[in-house]
């Protein structure tokens, strides 16, 4: 007899209603939209945040405060050597345009020296190198170019010279003699 009286009891009539309770269509929706539009913009700004090279001169200025002498493009030209009396490429003015920008910042420098160096090979010391030195000398300046790459010479192959000289078999003969 204790089962059949129920221990609950109805407060409130059941109802229907006329739009659907699963799912909301404006609220997907605009959750879709704003995700499509946050997730990238959050992906960029960490993308950004992460990024620790110097992209423009703009930012080179900012974080070192140097002066910006130009820069240099690719070469697209099989040739190593741009500087030539008869060359106009552009690659070849933009080692002019610096050569000018330099003779500027070092005025009244009697004996300037230019150190071309990197951490990371192949980035093009060599070839600014050489050809900001036939830039100097097409100009009667005197140059003295030193290669101090001790494991991997390049200046030789550029301007096809003999292997005989150079500064690490200066070294060896300076070490052995008496």
């Amino acid at each position: 007899m204790a089962t059949a009286i129920p221990t609950s009891k109805s407060i409130d009539n059941a109802f229907v209603s006329v739009e659907p309770v699963s799912p909301k269509t404006l609220l997907i929706l605009l959750l879709a939209f704003v995700l499509s539009l946050g997730v990238p913009i959050l992906i960029f700004y960490i993308m950004d945040a992460l990024n620790d090279k110097i992209v423009d001169k703009t930012e080179l200025q900012k974080l070192l405060k140097v002066p910006y002498l130009g820069s240099i493009a690719k070469n697209k030209d099989a040739n190593r050597i741009v500087m030539a009396d008869d060359k106009n490429s552009p690659v070849a003015e933009m080692f002019r345009s610096i050569r000018t920008h330099l003779q500027f910042t070092l005025e009244g420098t009697t004996t300037p020296v230019l150190l071309v160096t990197s951490t990371i090979a192949g980035e093009g010391k060599t070839f600014t190198a050489i050809n900001m030195a036939l830039s100097f000398a097409m100009m009667k300046k005197k140059v003295v170019l030193v290669d101090l790459d001790l494991r991997n010479p390049m200046v030789d192959e550029y301007l096809h010279l003999t292997k005989d000289k150079g500064v690490s078999l200066f070294f060896i003969r300076y070490k052995q003699r008496p």
